[in-house]
């Protein structure tokens, strides 16, 4: 089982190593604009760490979980060094664990909080999908009328999705358990938040634009727009490490007609750089007290299991 934790990071090594077997432009990553860089650099971030973050405690609104947007900011960044070294994105489950103990909440109301938000970034992604067929090219192998209307089809389920919330509510399991929407639950929040994650979800797709940039390649934005964000929904596919070398992969296939092979594979390798690298080092600064709060209990919860356990020993004895 352990060996398994290590084949998202042989699969992106095996992927990166067939893409750079191939690839020349080892002077267009030397011949980078560095203001230009920084400049990505600082925009990643802010939509990273900072619009991350409040969406995230914009979504807890839904569940009545109360928090401030420091404290959620600092448990959102000191969390991305934690989840960037764990396999097939495991490490969101971590967000729940953190969210639970520094609110002092249920580990249901916790989870479902969470699993909402990532939810929500996924209907916000398929949002950017549908709004890039607008822009595509029609002659684009990606341009096509059924993914416009799946994508209308993913938005109109989410802001209908508080009836099969209702419904699921019903049971008594969840009924005991959940909090999701005892908040704010209008059609005008569902809106909000799904504007608000739109933003956010938009990072990967500046960040593509701003490396083709930095390297010197002159590619609309609309273009990026338009290919980008399907790139983005596919490297969710949780089989690589983060998304490498299937990221740089899938720009090679989908972009071919707006970039060459070695500038495919150099645009690739800075939007990890960019969107995955750069943050996870920046989440550095809160580590510690985001480590603090996952490890807070601990103790106490291993005591409670050893009291079970010698509780069920007993009993099983006395049989």
């Amino acid at each position: 089982m352990r060996l398994t934790r290590f084949v998202p990071v042989l699969i992106s090594i095996a992927l990166l190593a067939v893409l750079l077997s191939h690839f020349e432009g080892f002077d267009l990553l030397l011949g980078i604009h560095v203001p230009l860089f920084a400049l990505a650099v600082v925009i990643s971030l802010a939509l990273n760490a900072f619009v991350g973050a409040y969406k995230w405690r914009s979504v807890m609104g839904l569940s009545d979980i109360r928090a401030g947007y420091w404290e959620i900011w600092r448990l959102w960044l000191g969390l991305y060094p934690i989840t960037f070294i764990m396999p097939f994105q495991s490490g969101h489950v971590l967000y729940a664990v953190a969210l639970k103990k520094a609110k002092n909440v249920s580990y249901f109301a916790a989870f479902e909080s969470v699993a909402y938000d990532k939810y929500l970034n996924v209907v916000a992604t398929v949002a950017l999908i549908g709004l890039g067929q607008i822009f595509i090219d029609p002659t684009h192998m990606l341009s096509n009328i059924w993914i416009a209307l799946g994508a209308l089809a993913v938005i109109a389920f989410y802001l209908a999705d508080r009836h099969v919330i209702r419904a699921l509510s019903s049971l008594e399991f969840v009924q005991r358990r959940s909090r999701l929407f005892q908040g704010d639950k209008s059609l005008g929040k569902k809106i909000y938040l799904l504007i608000l994650a739109t933003i956010y979800q938009s990072t990967d797709v500046i960040s593509m634009f701003l490396a083709c940039r930095c390297l010197g390649i002159d590619v609309s934005f609309l273009s990026i727009f338009g290919i980008f964000p399907i790139v983005h929904l596919l490297s969710y596919v949780p089989l690589t490490f983060m998304g490498f070398g299937a990221r740089e992969g899938l720009i090679v296939l989908t972009m071919g007609g707006l970039l060459t092979y070695d500038q495919s594979v150099a645009s690739g390798l800075l939007v990890n750089l960019l969107e995955y690298v750069v943050p996870a080092l920046f989440g550095l600064v809160a580590l510690v007290p985001t480590y603090r709060v996952l490890t807070s209990g601990t103790d106490s919860l291993r005591a409670k299991l050893k009291q079970k356990y010698r509780q069920w020993r007993d009993r099983f004895e006395d049989r």
